[in-house]
């Protein structure tokens, strides 16, 4: 089978709820030491491969952010040839990381959701000066009913499924893991995720005690395993490859927000990697939809999730860097939803 070289897709939400905080601090820019380390320091990494991303950002947080530094983002994130997408977060999140979230799009009904998708819309077109086209609701909280609000409001695409988290409403009807779908008359394009399984391998015999959907997140892998999850995914003919990240992922949110150098290199590292498959290209959501003639895909039954393995006799580290990446409250909730655990929002 002839695989198709790939669209990688880094997308960023760019949204900011930590308190308590440093006076003037925010993660958007992230100014510190005569240096960024929020969205200008992604978009110049970006930027160096020549590539560009997609960035989704919360119009509407008026508690941690002035409404300055949102239109400043919009304004930038355009000017310098990235993509401007909209985020929806309906209420503020509560909890540490903002994970307690008492309210997604989904819970909202339809008229109350193309409201607020069309006041999203018009400040993003008043301080970018251009129209948006995606769309990744907060907490991946979309349903049917936000799908429509987003096609009468112009937007065509959408990446707010992502599968196998229970979350997220789109699951309930939507066939697909990683493939592109119409439905709405919006485009879908799922989060990337595989499926890992963790176990032990000894005497050729294998026990694989514990599995999980995995999303390609740079908070969540570290570089050698991102890498493993993207040339899954290529081999497996998934196309576009949607990445994810936040305008915070540089910062280190639990130690005074200071810089996480290794979140710096590890997107240094994949942009290299990526570089080295033939034929693939580092693209926002709307140009890798475009090269790969998407726009009216559709999709009946599920495709198939690639798989990875990993064994703690073989490689612990693997196993230690996994666990250290779920001690926090947003990851385990997601794990447990895969458990069919029922955890509070």
């Amino acid at each position: 089978m002839t695989v198709e070289a790939p669209s990688i897709c880094v997308t960023v939400d760019v949204e900011d709820f930590f308190l308590p905080r440093p006076p003037g601090f925010d993660t958007v820019f992230a100014a510190m030491d005569n240096a960024e380390y929020g969205i200008g320091r992604i978009m110049d990494l970006l930027e160096s491969c020549s590539a560009k991303g997609t960035f989704f950002v919360d119009v509407f947080n008026r508690e941690t952010l002035d409404v300055r530094i949102l239109a400043r983002a919009c304004a930038v994130i355009a000017e310098r040839g990235h993509e401007v997408g909209l985020h929806t977060h309906p209420s503020f999140p509560k909890g540490r990381r903002g994970y307690g979230m008492q309210q997604v799009m989904s819970t909202y009904d339809l008229a109350a959701q193309r409201a607020f998708v069309a006041e999203g819309v018009a400040l993003i077109r008043q301080w970018s000066g251009v129209e948006p086209r995606v769309h990744r609701a907060g907490g991946y909280g979309a349903n049917a009913g936000t799908l429509q609000a987003l096609r009468e409001n112009g937007i065509t695409l959408d990446s707010s499924l992502l599968h196998g988290y229970a979350g997220c409403e789109l699951n309930q009807f939507l066939p697909v893991r990683n493939r592109a779908t119409l439905t709405n008359g919006v485009l879908e394009l799922p989060v990337s995720v595989t499926k890992n399984h963790f176990g032990f391998r000894v005497s050729g015999f294998e026990i694989t005690p514990f599995s999980m959907v995995q999303k390609i997140d740079l908070d969540w892998l570290d570089g050698p395993e991102l890498q493993e999850q993207i040339m899954a995914l290529h081999q497996a003919g998934v196309n576009p490859i949607v990445v994810f990240m936040h305008s915070y992922t540089f910062l280190d949110t639990r130690r005074n927000f200071r810089p996480n150098l290794d979140n710096v290199g590890k997107l240094k590292q994949l942009l290299q990697f990526v570089n080295t498959i033939p034929g693939s290209s580092i693209e926002s959501l709307s140009a890798a939809t475009e090269r790969a003639g998407l726009s009216t895909s559709t999709a009946t039954e599920p495709d198939p999730l690639p798989e990875l393995r990993f064994y703690l006799n073989e490689d612990a580290r693997r196993w230690l860097g996994w666990a250290r990446h779920t001690v926090h409250f947003g990851h385990l909730r997601y794990i447990a939803s895969q458990l069919g655990i029922k955890t509070s929002k």
